[in-house]
């Protein structure tokens, strides 16, 4: 970019280091790429043409007869073109987060996640699925319901950068006993991080535990500070793989509800600040008027779009009424309509 290299010349130039090397100005965030879920990536992808770098995801990959019933996490990519891809290493369970150079695939950094599977509720695998914040944090998830965090998910290596443990209900609480939090508490869905870096996810227990924890939904500020809200009556979980969403103002937090794996649901809204339940609606087969299933096996996430409206996918409640197929419901930002 020397003086000689005027107007037109250089600013094609720029174009094309951009698209070829940036995904976005914030790269890809988590679960669809960001909060509202839309995964729409604001450039083009390069031709299809040749494979330039793979890596595995499951290092144990566990078949049944030729089905692989998993689901994955999304690979996130920073703005600085380093590829986070959550791996699979057990049988079962196990999980690590690897750090790859975007453009070589070189490996970076390995930080392995002391995660564990809830016990049960599910079919298929769930995702392991950690998010980047617009600030350039990385979380993923830990055991005992806790969240582990690094301020650097760019570090060259090969050494892991540093990493903090978070817990929505108090680091001192879950060091006080560890071992009861592993046993009964699990994050159940992707992470999903607003504009300020404040991060949300929802949870299962399965036991009791010190602080009397039921099953809901949790926030962790950007300074640390946790908090969380228990599941709205009649429901008993948030939706396994079901990432929150959050409304384009970032005041609404939106999650799935359910009875458990292949029961019924509601769409929730809360309060992204406080977690207090502003509505909620009972989602139906709208060919029937049954109450639709909910199941952990699917990764049906609310989405919002750009009017602010939210859309959330669900199975069929009838015999064979949609080809044993789901329906896209469609609802107003309030739920009310």
């Amino acid at each position: 970019m020397a003086g000689k290299h005027k107007g037109r010349a250089t600013a094609v130039r720029l174009e094309l280091l951009e698209s070829r090397h940036l995904l976005s100005v914030d790269g890809w965030q988590g679960y669809a790429l960001n909060p509202q879920h839309t995964a729409l990536s604001t450039v083009a992808s390069q031709p299809l043409g040749s494979i330039l770098w793979q890596a595995p995801v499951d290092l144990n990959p566990q078949y049944s007869g030729t089905d692989l019933l998993i689901h994955y996490g999304s690979p996130l990519i920073t703005a600085s073109n380093t590829v986070i891809m959550p791996v699979k290493t057990g049988a079962t369970s196990g999980f690590e987060v690897q750090a790859h150079s975007g453009s070589s695939g070189a490996l970076q950094w390995t930080l392995t996640s002391d995660y564990a599977l809830q016990p049960s509720g599910y079919d298929w695998i769930p995702s392991y699925s950690p998010t980047l914040t617009p600030q350039n944090g990385l979380y993923f998830a830990a055991d005992g319901g806790t969240v582990m965090y690094t301020a650097s998910p760019d570090a060259a290596g090969p050494a892991p950068p540093a990493t903090t443990r978070l817990a929505y209900f108090g680091l001192s609480n879950y060091n006080a006993n560890p071992s009861a939090y592993n046993s009964t508490v699990f994050i159940d869905t992707p992470i999903t991080s607003d504009s300020s870096g404040d991060i949300f996810f929802g949870f299962i227990v399965t036991g009791s535990n010190p602080l009397g924890l039921t099953s809901g939904v949790a926030r962790i500020d950007a300074n640390g500070t946790g908090t969380w809200a228990p599941v709205v009556s009649g429901m008993s979980q948030v939706a396994t793989n079901s990432a929150p969403a959050l409304s384009n103002d970032g005041s609404t937090l939106y999650v799935l509800e359910s009875t458990g794996n292949w029961g019924w649901g509601k769409l929730v809204a809360l309060n992204s600040q406080t977690l207090t339940v502003t509505a909620q609606v009972a989602l139906k087969d709208p060919n029937t008027g049954n109450y639709a299933y909910i199941t952990n096996d699917s990764t049906a996430s609310p989405m919002v779009g750009p009017d602010g409206d939210v859309y959330i996918g669900v199975l069929e409640n009838g015999s064979d009424t949609n080809n044993d197929r789901g329906w896209l419901l469609h609802f107003s930002g309030d739920l009310s309509t």
